[in-house]
């Protein structure tokens, strides 16, 4: 993702995962067209979930487990609004219990021990916190907003 807030992707492309409306692997960066004005990003196994400034969040690609949010299990080659209607702001993010749990403990952490964000699940080294879908996405705006994350 670049700081313009558009998102380049390469690599393997089985399920569009790479958010070209393709197939086709890439091994040069492309840009993907259509979706401008994310504000985070995360990569999982074959899909790819972004927020974008106005509070959506935006997936694509495989769907074998239900992963981009939309009620079923295809692919999508397209973009797919997770939560239809709905956006993600602060407000929903700091009014959540177990949103602020999590946010309260990573609050203590060093930076370093936020290891990765894997598709639906938020893996934070030292903590034993379960958090999926739609929780996932309020805790990156935390985590940002705590630690002036760009």
């Amino acid at each position: 993702m670049k700081d313009d807030g558009t998102i380049w992707n390469w690599g393997g492309n089985y399920s569009s995962q790479l958010g070209d409306s393709t197939n086709m692997d890439r091994y040069e960066p492309v840009k993907v067209s259509g979706l401008n004005g994310v504000t985070a990003i995360s990569a999982g196994f074959m899909h790819t979930l972004a927020l974008k400034d106005d509070g959506t969040v935006w997936s694509w690609g495989w769907n074998h487990r239900g992963q981009l949010g939309d009620g079923t299990k295809n692919y999508k080659s397209g973009f797919v609004t997770v939560i239809e209607g709905q956006r993600v702001t602060n407000d929903i993010a700091e009014t959540n219990t177990k949103i602020k749990e999590v946010a309260e403990s990573i609050k203590k952490l060093p930076t370093t021990t936020i290891s990765m964000f894997k598709g639906w699940s938020l893996e934070i080294k030292g903590l034993a916190f379960s958090i999926g879908g739609f929780f996932v996405v309020a805790i990156l705006l935390i985590i940002k907003k705590m630690r002036n994350f760009k």
